[in-house]
């Protein structure tokens, strides 16, 4: 089996992202930091992702949904992840025709090692990896133990790693 071609990666994961005083919406933070990155583009650059495809992990809400939805506006197709079904279906109706979704966990060695396949019902190339896909768990230092620390470094460090290695030629 071959490779996919990956041509371009963006690779953010965010471990810890503490924010009281947002709105209740989880889509607006994602939206905010979307509109302070892109509000400096004049109209020339807003078909920049056109016929262009994105892989976007983490993609049913907050940061990821809202960049799917920017790079859609702007072109692209997209496809997202998400752990379950009734997420990725959600963020599939939000997101409209050029969007595909496939229900895989980013910390899952198995999903993670089917994801090449997955991708591929889809396309044979894609332009843009955005690593988006993490949460937190957060306790004190003393009631962290080897359960803890394994989740959340699948999700964050081991499964963005394999995840890109999957994908290098």
């Amino acid at each position: 089996m071959y490779n996919l071609i990956l041509k371009n990666f963006i690779v953010i994961n965010f471990f810890t992202f503490y924010i009281y005083d947002f709105p209740q919406d989880p889509d607006f933070l994602g939206a905010a930091i979307c509109q302070s990155l892109y509000q400096n583009f004049n109209t020339k650059t807003m078909q920049r992702f056109n016929n262009k495809t994105a892989l976007i992990t983490g993609g049913t809400n907050g940061m990821g949904l809202a960049t799917a939805k920017k790079m859609i506006e702007e072109g692209g197709r997209v496809i997202i992840t998400g752990r379950s079904e009734e997420t990725v279906n959600r963020a599939l109706e939000k997101l409209g025709e050029k969007a595909f979704g496939i229900v895989s966990d980013a910390g899952n060695m198995s999903d993670l090692m089917n994801l090449q396949q997955e991708i591929r019902k889809y396309t044979d190339q894609i332009d843009w990896v955005f690593a988006n896909a993490g949460y937190g768990r957060f306790a004190p230092v003393e009631y962290v133990d080897g359960n803890h620390f394994d989740e959340l470094f699948n999700m964050l460090v081991k499964g963005s790693f394999l995840r890109f290695s999957r994908f290098c030629p």
